[in-house]
């Protein structure tokens, strides 16, 4: 139930714009080899890629949404018990968003494209990112408590912006969170979720930039050391 609270919190911050969104069509779970994957289309017209282990030794596993506006969302089960102490989120947005997203299945994994056009193979032999493209991802093999999602995404070009890790509920929902933005040569800039985050009457997050122009504005006068490109 708190994997699907903590998606509900969270999908909201996916941009309103994206170049080249594709028609969302749905499939419904399929096992390649090692791996589980499936889309579905949300009653707001998102399309939502998701994919994961299908063996969960002691409920211990990650699984992984992707949307189809730059929005990345690694959630990580730590075993049985009460599931605002052993689930969490970690949450990733891409940029620029100048790429359709989508995904390949085949007998080799699930190939995930992301907004900024970079690509990773998610395997069906190890159930873990292989052949990865135009990004850097670091995953630890291991799911284990405090490993802060256990997989950190960092940009070779263009801007990432990492919300963290949460137990027991979405990173930007937690309006006194920070987030940071992290550049292609590594630099970074720490800011409040208040800044970039608005709430919804419901507490929904949703992100304060209108678009890409937006939010490379703000870099430009927030994160002056941030390079966009």
């Amino acid at each position: 139930m708190l994997r699907i609270i903590i998606v509900a919190m969270v999908v909201a911050l996916a941009a309103p714009v994206v170049a080249g969104a594709a028609k969302c069509e749905e499939r419904r779970k399929r096992r390649f080899g090692a791996v589980e994957f499936s889309v579905m289309e949300t009653r707001d017209g998102r399309c939502w890629y998701l994919a994961g282990p299908v063996s969960r030794p002691s409920m211990f596993y990650r699984d992984y949404l992707f949307d189809d506006k730059g929005f990345i969302l690694v959630f990580s089960s730590y075993g049985f018990g009460d599931e605002n102490t052993t689930a969490g989120g970690r949450e990733y947005h891409v940029f620029p968003r100048s790429h359709e997203v989508g995904a390949t299945a085949g007998a080799d994994g699930v190939r995930f494209t992301l907004a900024n056009g970079a690509s990773a193979l998610y395997s069906a032999r190890t159930a873990m990112w292989e052949d990865v493209r135009g990004v850097a991802i670091d995953e630890k093999p291991d799911v284990r408590i405090g490993d802060e999602g256990g997989w950190e995404l960092r940009p070779r070009s263009g801007v990432v912006l990492d919300f963290g890790f949460r137990l027991g509920g979405g990173p930007s929902a937690d309006r006194k969170g920070r987030a940071t933005f992290v550049g292609a040569d590594g630099e970074t800039c720490s800011v409040s979720n208040a800044e970039v985050v608005e709430w919804s009457p419901d507490d929904d997050p949703s992100l304060k930039f209108a678009d890409d122009a937006a939010l490379e504005s703000y870099l430009r006068a927030r994160c002056p050391g941030i390079s966009w490109r």
